[in-house]
């Protein structure tokens, strides 16, 4: 179902609607996910037995992932996204201890970690109006406590399963809002982590949501279907005489996937004639935001605290131009044109976006991709760099195709804005004496001594930084920890145009020890003031855009059939004072 459609029905059927959460709706509140706490439960399990630094294993470098992800393998533990993964960390790490198992929750989702968003603090407010009546999760967290004290200065009282008996109660004597946690709240002992309990809910939990959905439709955000138990609970409503009598409306990120059996709910609440439907939405937040900008009559003191911490595009008058001194040099190059094609890739099935990235790290491929749908992928690079991430015998078609229908989503669609970026990036660093690292999504040329060209830009750099004092632009810091010049690419939107970004830059490899030479670098740093910081955007300029006053560089070489090619021009953007 389009998004546009859904809303229309959720602006006329809201009160007969119940909502069901899972972590992905609080992972914006700063929130972990079911996923993300199986990682934390693989590291600490993976550094105690290896006598590893915790520290030294940050789980965004997909390196460290795939390092642990292989440890558990040889153990013969679940696959990775199998739906036992949980209760299976759980028992390995913590054992069957659930006082272990509470205080490692009470740990992780601690509520001064709470960062309330627009997501919690609507469905809060859309709960205290009645438009949100009943709402169930599988969360222990705090996140929709914490948002409803807050936008209505009331309590909400969440049942759970030390309350369970209540549920019914409140349900048939409408005592609106419910809120109900179907895995127990993880200040009590009854939890559902242990494979032995994970096997059935708690039958009055359990019977409520029965009960709730056959009076009420249900939308389900935030939630990949990963529990059996919940599944064969919705699957139960299904055989009831009246299932969601509303609909059913199961919400995902439009690059996320499910687990196979919600689709085949979907299905066969479908064959028994329910309005079941998959929505595709950007996040949760975005979901409320655009609830909210259709409810009529909202409370002026809670919408003014949701208006706070709704995005919204900040309009500046632009100036006149100015004509006198000083002059203000920024560090943005104009992107004078963009690539003219880009490869369309149909496959003959869909893959999910889980595997297909996946597929990405394990290969050792130079193609640039990107996911348009399950069985659509955008490319850049070599058929057979493209083979090396899928196979031939499921691909049914390479098109050619122009680049200009996409370039236009680069404002819009985080992956073709990614995709971009990379192919922006390798047509800069391509040849050149440097490296390219990652730090967090950011991206950085890192000067390479191995190189053969290093000593065509080591004058370059040195002069640049050696105006106030003789310094290298390598060096050993102390056993397998070094310094090394850099410069952070960066990509910028304004005024309609694209602008690439050069921001000179110290780096320390390996980079999980920066913070360990925060001392080094504020010292490195100490004299880089206008003189130098712009001798040194000068040399980065000429590394990788040359000395032309326009550089076109391309992102593989000349032998490559669908090669991105980029233009900048080498001057970059000034102010003058008007």
């Amino acid at each position: 179902m389009e998004l546009n459609t859904f809303l229309t029905y959720y602006s006329l059927y809201n009160k007969q609607l119940g909502w069901f959460l899972g972590a992905g709706a609080s992972r914006s509140a700063n929130m972990p996910s079911a996923t993300d706490i199986i990682w934390d439960l693989k590291r600490r399990y993976y550094c105690q037995k290896e006598n590893r630094e915790i520290t030294d294993n940050d789980l965004s470098n997909s390196h460290v992932k795939d390092t642990i992800q292989s440890y558990f393998t040889s153990l013969d533990a679940p696959e990775i996204w199998s739906k036992n993964e949980y209760s299976y960390y759980f028992d390995l790490v913590l054992g069957s201890d659930e006082n272990l198992h509470q205080r490692y929750l009470e740990e992780i989702l601690h509520k001064s970690k709470i960062s309330l968003t627009s997501g919690s603090k609507i469905l809060a407010s859309l709960m205290y109006q009645g438009l949100a009546r009943i709402v169930y999760t599988t969360n222990f967290d705090h996140v929709l406590e914490n948002a409803y004290s807050y936008m209505t200065q009331e309590n909400l009282h969440s049942f759970n399963l030390e309350g369970a008996y209540a549920v019914n109660d409140a349900l048939n004597s409408e005592e609106f809002p419910i809120y109900a946690k179907m895995h127990g709240d993880f200040k009590y002992t009854k939890l559902k982590n242990l494979p032995e309990h994970l096997i059935e809910n708690d039958k009055k939990i359990e019977e409520s949501l029965v009960n709730t959905f056959t009076r009420f439709g249900m939308i389900v955000c935030g939630y990949s279907g990963r529990d059996e138990n919940v599944m064969n609970a919705f699957n139960r409503i299904l055989e009831q005489n009246n299932p969601f009598p509303n609909g059913i409306y199961w919400t995902k990120p439009i690059k996320g996937s499910l687990f196979e059996g919600v689709e085949e709910f979907i299905a066969k609440a479908q064959d028994k004639g329910v309005n079941a439907n998959i929505v595709e939405i950007e996040t949760f937040d975005s979901l409320m935001s655009r609830i909210w900008k259709i409810i009529p009559k909202k409370p002026k003191d809670q919408d003014s605290k949701i208006r706070i911490s709704v995005s919204k595009k900040t309009k500046i008058e632009k100036f006149e131009r100015g004509n006198k001194y000083p002059t203000i040099r920024t560090n943005l190059f104009p992107i004078v044109t963009l690539p003219n094609e880009v490869n369309l890739i149909d496959l003959k099935q869909d893959i999910s976006l889980q595997n297909f990235s996946k597929l990405l790290r394990d290969s050792k491929s130079g193609a640039l991709m990107t996911q348009l749908s399950g069985s659509s992928i955008l490319a850049w690079g070599s058929k057979e760099d493209y083979y090396k991430i899928i196979p031939k015998s499921e691909i049914n078609n390479i098109s050619i195709v122009p680049f200009e229908k996409y370039s236009e989503k680069i404002s819009t669609d985080t992956h073709i804005k990614s995709f971009f970026i990379r192919g922006m990036v390798y047509a800069l660093l391509k040849d050149k004496p440097v490296v390219l690292k990652r730090r967090y999504r950011d991206y950085y040329a890192v000067v390479s001594k191995k190189h053969k060209n290093f000593k065509n830009i080591e004058p370059l750099l040195k002069n640049a930084i050696n105006s106030y004092r003789n310094d290298d632009i390598v060096r050993r810091l102390s056993k397998g920890i070094y310094y090394m010049e850099s410069v952070e690419i960066i990509f910028e939107e304004f005024d309609g145009k694209y602008w690439l970004g050069l921001r000179p830059e110290i780096w320390i490899e390996p980079k999980n020890k920066r913070r360990d030479y925060k001392k080094f670098i504020r010292e490195k740093n100490k004299h880089r003031y206008n003189k130098i910081q712009n001798e040194l955007l000068d040399a980065w300029k000429e590394i990788l855009l040359g000395k032309e006053s326009t550089a076109s560089i391309s992102a593989f070489h000349e032998e490559i059939e669908v090669n991105p090619k980029f233009t900048f021009s080498t001057r970059t953007a000034y102010s003058k004072r008007l």
